[in-house]
């Protein structure tokens, strides 16, 4: 990853050292909301998939077997998912 942040140079905190501090702070700044929107993408993303996922579980996905339920178990099969 490229340095975001400039090398410190000159100890003294004359306009120079000022202006170096800024540029430091919005190169920061900056930097921080890539971050975010990259983590925001991301977890839309994974909303997307898990969507998906309960679609196919929990929606048209899952398709029932012609093996009889047992009646002590009142637990539904599915015969297969298929994720797009």
């Amino acid at each position: 990853m490229a340095d975001v942040f400039e090398k410190e140079g000159s100890p003294t905190q004359d306009a120079t050292y000022r202006e170096h501090l800024d540029r430091n702070w919005e190169a920061g700044n900056k930097k921080f909301v890539e971050l975010e929107k990259q983590e925001e993408e991301r977890i839309k993303a994974l909303e997307t998939q898990v969507a998906h996922l309960n679609l196919a579980v929990f929606g048209d996905g899952a398709v029932p077997i012609d093996t009889p339920i047992d009646s002590n178990n009142q637990t539904n099969k599915a015969q297969e998912v298929h994720l797009d």
